[in-house]
């Protein structure tokens, strides 16, 4: 990890709670971390934890109870929600558990579509697909459906729609737990070739000892606190 870059996004103190009166229930509580580009950091804990929810607060989904999220020096939930739309557009990507593909798209119609989402001109779509799908090894799969393809492919279509539109941010909740030890691995590596590739920072859930390791950071959660930085 290169020291000298400056953390590229920030929690400082956030807290969430569910509910009101008597039923309050604290998901989280005065959660701090730092993510620098060009790093992986992994929140790690059982479930219940609080990590996808920190994961969900991060990612602009989910507004804290108190304390804040800065992203690249601006207050993320002093954006208006439109601005936190864009923000997720085109500054940060988000790689879900489940692989969240079209069933009836092929890999590069999946891929694409995230792209005409996010706004990208027409012109660049297939240029940035073509090269993401290539970059995941999918080059020559990119026209099988998800029905067609391995969970291991599925899940390197899901990262290959995250990096296409080039994001300064991904954020990967369990993106290892559906898949043997052998293509967690796998993925991990794509994630550090990412890193080195783009500079880009990852921020990922897991509570697989075996990823531990890889990381540059890693924050350990117990009932919604951070009780460990290594």
């Amino acid at each position: 990890m290169d020291t000298e870059n400056a953390p590229i996004l920030i929690s400082e103190q956030v807290s969430r709670d569910y509910g009101s009166g008597k039923n309050i229930v604290r998901a989280l509580r005065d959660a701090s971390i730092k993510v620098d580009q060009g790093q992986l950091v992994i929140l790690r804990g059982r479930s219940g934890s609080g990590k996808t929810t920190l994961l969900n607060i991060l990612a602009g989904l989910d507004q804290p109870t108190s304390g804040k999220v800065i992203f690249n020096h601006k207050d993320l939930y002093a954006l208006s929600s439109e601005q936190r739309d864009e923000f997720r557009q085109k500054d940060i990507s988000i790689i879900f558990q489940s692989h969240a593909l079209i069933p009836f798209m092929s890999a590069y119609e999946n891929v694409e579509f995230g792209l005409r989402i996010a706004k990208i001109p027409v012109q660049e779509r297939r240029k940035y697909a073509e090269e993401a799908l290539t970059f995941v090894g999918l080059k020559e799969r990119m026209h099988h459906r998800p029905d067609e393809m391995s969970g291991g492919e599925q899940q390197r279509t899901s990262i290959a729609r995250a990096i296409a539109c080039k994001p300064k941010v991904i954020l990967a909740d369990e993106p290892t737990a559906e898949l043997d030890t052998k293509m967690g691995l796998q993925i991990m590596k794509l994630f550090k070739d990412l890193i080195e590739k783009e500079q880009v920072g990852i921020i990922m859930t897991s509570h697989d000892p075996a990823m531990l390791d890889i990381a540059d950071q890693v924050y350990t959660l117990e009932d919604g606190e951070i009780i460990e930085a290594v």
